[in-house]
């Protein structure tokens, strides 16, 4: 295909996508930028280059770390010849790298198009194809590898895939150690407004993942919005949970929101109860956000107590939650036992990150996922007669907002009747 928007569903058929004036104000007259450089590079610009950016077991990762890896990881990619709007995924464990890899890929103008570590074979080869994807990182621990180097015989557009923790590989494998021998400086390629700058995939379960393009006006609509509305970030905040960042909720969490504004991630090798009380702790997160299932799994345990006392989980100023319902019972128990709401909230892959929220609303409802995130308007909408809902009735629910569904439409998984359905 030619342009970067053939790949897209037709555009009579994309949302209205209303944008905030204070996204119009921050983005200006602006018609090209780079994510890399607006969300993480004018933190050295504010003085913020030794601040931890990163927190991960007992590594500190600082703002200009981060930036030092990416432009080495930017550099790498045009040195295999990846150019502008070229797909490149990644498929990485929970580690500090993964999110210098993301920013890396932006730098160098192609799209960042993360891989599912709940994927297998089948689904992997499915996006690599069907995003036309040219490079991949993957880290080099027998679960998360294993499916991509299944996949080599498969993937058609696939020129290099670069693997952590290994060194003796035959191509198209190559070690991520290559990366650190480039220069740590790059100057970053930018993308034109109006276009994609990521690509996010569904985790299929209804069947093959679907691809969702955001624009960079959409992304950056998300991170202002999310961060200063849903989590109400400060510098001194420190957003923590174990959602994978390849996974569409770890990948807003660890590898975008926070650093907008200067605030920090605490990425976790994986979940367990204990490590919900040891990294609050260790790590001083003060927004915890996760799955439903983590709030239950923590309630359940036979040792809250003992970790209720011996762990001080002080700095925790907000827990959220979504991806599945809440319910009513375990909001109630954590207040109970915690003394503090767990603030429910909707989100989707098709709009980036989360539109409505309790910590939107005046006060938080068990039971309920709150109110739009301010720059979204939502309806409930009667799927027969079309006309709004009254209260306490049942229907659809309608969002507009400053991001959208626009699909990638590949002749491998053509997606022009569900884009129809879905606006």
């Amino acid at each position: 295909m030619g342009d970067i928007l053939d790949y897209l569903v037709p555009q009579d058929t994309w949302p209205e996508v209303i944008m905030p004036d204070e996204v119009k104000s921050y983005i200006g007259d602006r018609k090209e930028l780079n994510l890399a450089e607006e969300i993480l590079d004018r933190n050295l610009e504010l003085g913020r280059g030794r601040k931890v950016a990163v927190y991960f077991m007992d590594r500190r990762v600082t703002y200009r770390d981060l930036y030092t890896l990416s432009n080495r990881v930017a550099n790498f990619l045009q040195g295999i010849g990846i150019e502008k709007y070229d797909r490149v995924g990644f498929r990485m464990r929970n580690m500090p790298e993964a999110i210098a890899v993301n920013f890396g890929i932006m730098k160098a103008g192609a799209i960042p198009v993360p891989l599912n570590p709940m994927w297998a074979k089948k689904e992997i080869v499915h996006v690599s194809n069907n995003a036309e994807i040219k490079a991949i990182f993957v880290t080099g621990d027998e679960k998360t590898f294993n499916a991509v180097k299944e996949s080599v015989s498969e993937v058609e557009t696939v020129k290099k895939i670069i693997v952590t923790d290994q060194e003796k590989l035959e191509d198209p494998f190559v070690p991520f150690s290559e990366v650190y021998k480039e220069s740590p400086k790059f100057d970053p390629v930018p993308l034109e407004t109006g276009k994609p700058a990521i690509v996010l995939y569904t985790s299929g379960t209804t069947g093959l993942p679907k691809g969702c393009a955001h624009f960079v006006e959409n992304v950056l609509a998300a991170v202002y919005l999310v961060g200063k509305y849903v989590w109400k970030l400060t510098e001194e905040d420190v957003v923590g949970g174990p959602a994978p960042v390849s996974f569409a909720m770890g990948y807003g969490n660890g590898c975008l929101i926070p650093y907008f504004h200067g605030a920090a991630t605490s990425i976790w090798p994986g979940f367990s109860v204990e490590n919900f009380f040891k990294f609050v702790e260790e790590h001083g997160i003060t927004i915890f956000s996760s799955l439903p299932t983590a709030y239950r799994l923590i309630l359940a345990n036979p040792n809250l107590d003992e970790f209720i006392k011996k762990y001080d989980l002080s700095s925790l100023r907000l827990c959220t939650g979504g991806g599945e319902a809440l319910g009513a019972e375990t909001a109630i128990k954590w207040k109970e036992k915690f003394g503090m709401d767990i603030y429910e909230s909707l989100g989707a892959t098709e709009m980036v990150h989360i539109c409505v929220s309790n910590t939107c609303a005046p006060m938080p409802v068990a039971g309920s996922i709150g109110w739009p995130v301010p720059g979204y308007i939502a309806r409930i909408i009667d799927p027969e007669t079309k006309e709004e809902c009254k209260a306490g009735e049942v229907g659809n629910l309608y969002i507009k907002g400053p991001t959208g569904i626009r699909y990638w439409n590949h002749p491998t998984r053509p997606l022009d009747e569900k884009q129809k359905k879905s606006v």
